[in-house]
């Protein structure tokens, strides 16, 4: 049986206008709520931030006013596809300009279904495509209307929306449960030693460097374009993770790595201690610790993700970890047997994790199956 050919009309056709204003200008209040960029998750496609600032320091983005029901598309690079659906809890807050908002007719739109459709591969593609600007790539609210949405009659959109989002609310579930997986080694980690920073179960103190061999000194410190042997099969690692692959590598086995510098060692907004396994190339922007018989690696990884490291970082324009300052860090000492416990504890935690994901991965490819059939009209 064949898909049922549905029309695609101009978004634009099918919205309401909205209502601006100057909340610094019109406002009787102190405060006003406000909606800009960073305050949707592009991974949940939500607004995950709606915090209150004084009318008197009004960005001047801050103009566009939003109801229960719009739709919010990101006009700045629409490759990320930050979008998210209004709440009725945010009913009458100020949206940034660097937002389309759109505001569906209710006689024509379902606004559940248009927000299922701007997550859609080809609504991300074509605004891609017609994006400008290369260092700040972006499309205007002319583009975003003037784009075509696949449109069934609205009983059609409810349901297609109802099985979308129950889709979705199982795509989410899954997440979660990878997400508190990912949580539970620190969770263990506190469980079996306590607070490293107060060291709250009276464990010896050991200096850093007495319990990893550093070998920082074996790194290769060269940029990705000057290499021509991209793309090889060797994970390529920096300051916070694989940042490449290469033809060849210059360790081999298990190793820590922990960021040498790089805001990331202030604002930890990701793992700024992992651990690598394998034949891998490290540039001079992590440091390299290899098993030297005295603590387990992984005990070291979780300590270091554990603590502060502030104290330890010299310089605030670019944050830096030096091997000295690296070197002098206490760390708790527990028994070298509750140590290795705890990282095949943590062994087991990444495996279902592993399973996890590939599951996650899975689902993922089965929605945007979905997804597509749903809005060619054969679901």
């Amino acid at each position: 049986m064949s898909p049922t050919k549905i029309k695609a009309v101009p978004i634009g056709e099918c919205v309401e206008p909205i209502q601006t204003w100057n909340p610094g200008r019109d406002s009787d209040d102190d405060t006003f709520r406000y909606i800009d960029i960073s305050s949707v998750s592009q991974d949940e496609k939500r607004i995950t931030v709606n915090g209150e600032i004084p009318t008197s320091e009004a960005p001047s983005r801050a103009r566009q006013l939003v109801c229960a029901d719009d739709v919010l598309v990101s006009t700045v690079r629409p490759n990320l596809n930050a979008v998210a659906f209004v709440p009725d809890e945010i009913e009458g807050a100020t949206a940034s300009t660097g937002f389309c908002v759109l505001r569906p007719d209710q006689n024509r739109l379902s606004g559940r279904y248009l927000f299922h459709w701007v997550q859609s591969p080809s609504f991300v593609a074509d605004m891609v495509k017609q994006a400008t600007g290369q260092s700040y790539p972006a499309v205007s609210d002319k583009i975003v209307k003037q784009s075509k949405i696949p449109l069934p009659p609205l009983d059609e959109q409810k349901r297609i929306a109802a099985i979308l989002d129950q889709a979705d609310a199982l795509r989410r579930l899954r997440q979660r449960a990878f997400d508190r997986l990912n949580e539970l080694g620190q969770a263990v980690f506190y469980e079996m030693f306590g607070d490293p920073v107060s060291n709250s179960k009276g464990w010896p103190i050991r200096k850093f460097e007495t319990l990893a061999r550093n070998e920082d000194g074996r790194r290769i410190p060269v940029k990705l374009a000057d290499r021509e042997d991209m793309g090889g099969e060797f994970p390529y690692y920096g300051a916070s993770g694989i940042i490449d692959f290469v033809d060849n590598f210059i360790f081999e086995g298990t190793h820590l790595l922990i960021g040498e510098d790089g805001a990331n060692l202030i604002a930890r907004s990701s793992p700024v201690a992992f651990m690598a396994d394998g034949k891998f190339w490290v540039n001079n922007h992590a440091h390299v610790l290899s098993y030297n018989n005295e603590a387990d690696l992984r005990y070291l990884e979780f300590f270091i993700e554990s603590i502060d490291l502030k104290k330890y970082v010299s310089g605030s324009a670019q944050p830096k970890l030096t091997q000295k300052n690296l070197n002098n860090i206490e760390v708790p000492y527990p028994p070298i047997d509750k140590q290795q416990e705890f990282s095949s504890r943590i062994r087991e935690i990444e495996q279902a994790m592993s399973s996890l994901r590939r599951s996650i991965t899975l689902f993922e490819l089965l929605f945007a199956s979905f997804q597509h059939r749903a809005f060619r009209g054969d679901l």
